[in-house]
């Protein structure tokens, strides 16, 4: 048998009660409400991105935003990439009606210049 005071030297220290983890890395969760009469979520992003950049943060540490956060750039990507397959849709559709690879793109460009006149209608 072995005594602690020989092996080790006991101190009162302060310590978190427990230790979250993600992916089995470490983590601080910190949790903000915006009020959205001031601020909208797309702003408070951008603002907190760049304080984040200020930070200059060490080799390993990293900031990952959760929430709403993750929803609204989860929704923009798709959104982009909806917008992507409806464009190339609309050729392929185009294409089969004209029997053709040139057609469809000589429409496809001029229909943006037509939007204003056809809004003002």
């Amino acid at each position: 048998m072995v005594r602690v005071s020989d092996v080790a030297t006991l101190t009162l220290g302060n310590a978190p009660v427990t230790i979250e983890r993600y992916n089995r890395m470490r983590q601080i969760s910190v949790y903000a409400n915006l009020d959205r009469a001031r601020i909208t979520l797309g702003e408070a992003l951008t603002a907190a991105r760049v304080k984040v950049n200020e930070l200059q943060l060490k080799p390993g540490y990293q900031v990952v935003f959760g929430g709403s956060a993750r929803t609204l750039s989860e929704a923009s990507n798709d959104f982009v990439i909806a917008i992507l397959l409806a464009v190339a849709f609309i050729y392929m559709v185009l294409a089969s009606q004209f029997n053709s690879f040139v057609h469809p793109l000589t429409i496809m460009t001029a229909l943006p210049l037509s939007l204003p006149a056809g809004l003002l209608r």
